[in-house]
């Protein structure tokens, strides 16, 4: 993909997802202004963006991981000077399902921001690997697991399933 082309299948994807079990807010791929010649004022998805939802829901997110596998879509410190943390955490896309290290290391982000801010949601950058990393391995390792894998079922099997499209 050329480096200043929007990702593939981006103008259909939705900006953000419902809530995954109360703490998992998976979001579409973020594109800063250098895209904007690109996609119509209405398909934007700034991170200003998301700061903005966020206040307008009420809720606060300390943490987004970034799923992707490039860093060129977006400048991380708009996320940061917002007061979010941000984890890039590269995962292969493209078909492929996270890898075991992937899974592992998510979980103890997860485990670690859960003990300092239960309350808080975690933002999850890119809707078909957040899927797949919820989907695959997490359910070992928390109590909602029939909550988590329902709402992938029931919110995102379209997503999971049309990818290779």
């Amino acid at each position: 993909m050329a480096y200043n082309k929007i990702p593939p299948r981006w103008l259909n994807c939705p900006r953000r997802g419902q809530p995954v079990a109360g703490r998992f807010l998976p979001l579409k791929t973020m594109l800063g202004p250098r895209y904007d010649s690109q996609v119509a004022e209405e398909n934007r998805f700034h991170p200003s963006m998301l700061s903005n939802y966020l206040k307008s829901l009420k809720v606060k997110m300390s943490l987004l991981v970034d799923l992707t596998n490039t860093s060129r879509f977006y400048d991380r410190n708009d996320i940061e000077k917002e007061g979010i943390k941000y984890i890039k955490l590269q995962c292969k896309g493209h078909g492929e399902c996270p890898t075991t290290e992937n899974t592992e290391t998510f979980i103890r982000l997860c485990e670690r921001f859960n003990e300092r801010s239960p309350p808080e949601l975690i933002g999850m950058l890119d809707f078909l690997r957040t899927v797949r990393l919820l989907s695959v391995d997490i359910y070992k390792h928390t109590e909602v697991v029939s909550e988590i894998r329902l709402h992938i079922l029931s919110n995102y099997h379209l997503l999971i399933f049309s990818s290779s499209h």
